[in-house]
């Protein structure tokens, strides 16, 4: 639940190098949580890849329904 995290705390960041560096530390953790994942074969190689990217498509549509019900919300 790292992704959810680094969206919420760049989203109260004024600069962009702040967001940069955000976004890269996270991400890098996430790689080595899953990389860690597979050299201790816990998991295959294609469960780890198959996991980021189910993990990405499912923060996205997240993100997508939180702006959408926030911009609603905003109107009303």
């Amino acid at each position: 639940m790292l992704w959810p995290l680094s969206y919420f705390i760049a989203a109260l960041l004024k600069t962009k190098r702040g967001k940069i560096v955000v976004h890269s530390s996270l991400a890098i953790l996430i790689f080595l949580i899953g990389m860690s994942r597979y050299v201790i074969n816990v998991h295959y190689l294609t469960d780890v890849v198959a996991g980021f990217i189910i993990g990405y498509l499912c923060l996205i549509a997240l993100i997508y329904i939180y702006e959408a019900i926030a911009k609603r919300r905003s109107r009303s």
